[in-house]
């Protein structure tokens, strides 16, 4: 737990020092997404991606183990997305996954905004620019 107690304080932390004066656009990066529409949620209480791979990253199994939480797409929202919008985050980017897309501005699993004009939520954008697709990897 003091590892995630840690890392928590370290983002509200950050997120605070920012100068919004000085820094207009605030860009918070991850490995792992959010929002994607490529998740699909397993229907066993171990986690696997979308690939029947284990992904115990953002959207690791959720399960409690002495004491610590493992990593949960759900997880990462409830710690950090409260962080995001009193910090007026305008984008999240993220990897992970071999493709492209972008949301809205959403907040709590839903967008809030159909355009991207004075947006009130982050938006969100997977970046699946590296590394071999999906396609590729299923083949091996």
């Amino acid at each position: 737990m003091a590892y995630r107690k840690d890392l928590l304080a370290f983002v509200e932390a950050d997120l605070a020092a920012v100068n919004r004066s000085k820094t207009p656009w605030l860009l918070v990066t991850s490995h792992y997404p959010f929002y994607e529409t490529g998740y699909i949620p397993p229907a066993t209480t171990t986690e696997t991606s979308y690939l029947g791979e284990p992904d115990f990253g953002a959207r690791g199994s959720g399960l409690f183990t002495n004491d610590t939480i493992a990593p949960s797409q759900e997880q990462a929202i409830a710690d950090l997305e409260h962080m995001f919008l009193s910090s007026q985050v305008d984008m999240f980017l993220a990897g992970h996954n071999h493709n492209s897309e972008w949301t809205y501005p959403m907040k709590e699993g839903k967008e809030v905004a159909y355009d991207y004009k004075n947006p009130t939520a982050p938006v969100h954008v997977l970046s699946g620019a590296a590394g071999k697709s999906n396609e590729e990897r299923s083949d091996e």
